[in-house]
């Protein structure tokens, strides 16, 4: 941890893994073959570095992936059923996997995940939040500091560093971005599948910016929610210009 952060780690899987799942469908056999590798090796990243944050937005990612319709035919009942099962039997061998390695002693996923309230860093958040909200409630107007002042760091979500930093006005205005970003990345879903990956990434980054997130440092959330809204837009001006893969 003192050299390198397991969340960051986490979170460059769950990249690896949407952007790999994003362009199976359309790829040739021997690009699908690699994709298939770097899934598997994003999974294995994904819970080796036994962070929450990066799990949760893994989980949401396939789920979003599993249920959105591609084509005509691809949004159907049992083509969506198929997706889910395979999506269950994956999370099983995972399951499976994970109680393996904890039997033999190699790694402790379940303690870290299930005692969420008792390491220390998971208390230190939880005062953190604890004096943000009380700043906030001192100056709820105009905001009272950009860090928690007890331990002169960010309280890990973006709603609550927008409301003790800039007040009820900062969480206005960081509300309708994020609003508005949420409306961009459900467009991208609905019209392409070769650009999916660019909604799903601002999705995982509005997990972590809501988990363990900045709200002045975190830059992909900001970057990836100002292109998830510069594709929406391009796709609903020139859908031309980047053509759906629907059909392929």
């Amino acid at each position: 941890t003192p050299v390198l952060n397991p969340i960051s780690v986490g979170h460059v899987g769950v990249s690896v893994l949407i952007v790999a799942l994003c362009g199976y469908a359309t790829s040739g056999r021997i690009a699908r073959l690699l994709r298939a590798l770097l899934v598997i090796l994003s999974v294995v990243v994904i819970v080796a570095s036994v962070s929450r944050g990066p799990i949760l937005a893994a989980l949401v990612a396939v789920a979003l992936l599993a249920v959105r319709s591609r084509g005509r035919a691809g949004g159907s009942l049992g083509v969506v059923a198929v997706r889910v099962v395979l999506i269950g039997g994956a999370i099983a061998a995972i399951v499976l996997m994970v109680n393996y390695l904890e039997e033999i002693g190699i790694i402790d996923v379940v303690s870290r995940l299930t005692d969420t309230l008792q390491d220390v860093a998971s208390q230190e958040r939880a005062a953190m939040i604890t004096g943000a909200w009380q700043q906030f409630t001192e100056r709820p107007l105009t905001g009272s500091a950009f860090v928690e002042l007890r331990f002169m760091e960010n309280p890990h979500n973006i709603v609550l560093e927008s409301l003790m930093a800039l007040g009820v006005a900062g969480l206005g205005l960081l509300l309708i971005s994020m609003g508005a970003s949420l409306v961009a990345a459900a467009q991208v879903l609905r019209a392409t599948s070769r650009h999916a990956w660019v909604a799903l990434l601002y999705l995982q980054y509005l997990v972590n910016a809501m988990l363990s997130g900045s709200l002045f440092t975190d830059s992909a959330f900001w970057f990836y929610g100002l292109g998830v809204m510069a594709l929406a837009r391009v796709l609903r001006e020139s859908p031309g210009k980047l053509a759906s893969d629907g059909g392929r």
